[in-house]
């Protein structure tokens, strides 16, 4: 039996157990049990092979923190003055945006504590380094000023999305205000009732 049939048997089984009042049925689909575990694991490495790759859709990095803990307003895509180590580590996905936040120096946006997963240039080493040392920010004077104002009147500037599918590596950065404690509340609660929706919807 090919995979794809498997996985189309394992479907069956899926719609038959929540329908089934009794074990039995099952059986007499398959006629012997162990057949009913293997597929069984078919289907959830299928489900969970779909779900990998949603999460590590090609294009960009999703900073999914800064929504949880800011109320994220206007935003600009910026970009990243970087060396050509650094170029390769994010087109390789080994960033992290999580806890990164941006700065105002000199009249200039600063990306601070990104790290970024560095490898050695020693020949046969897979060694990396992380670097979370600041990076210029590229954006229009304009776009600069208007954030530089905006972060004055008490808002911050946080990195949302890395952008690594075109020439240049750019990064999404967005205004936020910091969330209450009730506010996170709100904000789990709906994402898990998102997750139970999507849930009903799938079986």
């Amino acid at each position: 039996m090919s995979p794809g049939s498997i996985i189309q048997l394992a479907g069956v089984i899926r719609d038959s157990w929540s329908a089934a009042q009794d074990s039995r049925i099952l059986h007499a689909l398959l006629g012997d049990i162990q057949t009913v575990f293997v597929l069984s694991i078919c289907y959830n490495n299928e489900v969970m092979a779909k779900k990998q790759q949603k999460s590590s859709a090609p294009g960009g990095l999703v900073n999914k923190r800064a929504r949880f803990d800011y109320e994220l307003g206007e935003e600009i895509v910026a970009g990243l003055a970087l060396t050509g180590p650094e170029v390769r580590a994010a087109r390789d996905g080994h960033i992290q945006l999580k806890g990164a936040f941006v700065s105002l120096k000199d009249s200039e946006l600063w990306l601070n504590n990104a790290s970024f997963s560095v490898k050695l240039n020693e020949k046969g080493s897979g060694s990396r380094s992380v670097d979370t040392r600041p990076r210029k920010l590229l954006a229009s004077r304009k776009q600069i000023d208007a954030f530089t104002s905006k972060k004055q009147q008490g808002m911050t500037i946080v990195p949302t999305k890395l952008m690594t599918s075109g020439k240049y590596i750019k990064v999404v950065i967005a205004l936020g205000k910091g969330k209450k404690r009730w506010d996170k509340r709100e904000t789990i609660k709906r994402r898990e009732q998102d997750r139970d929706a999507r849930r009903m919807i799938s079986t």
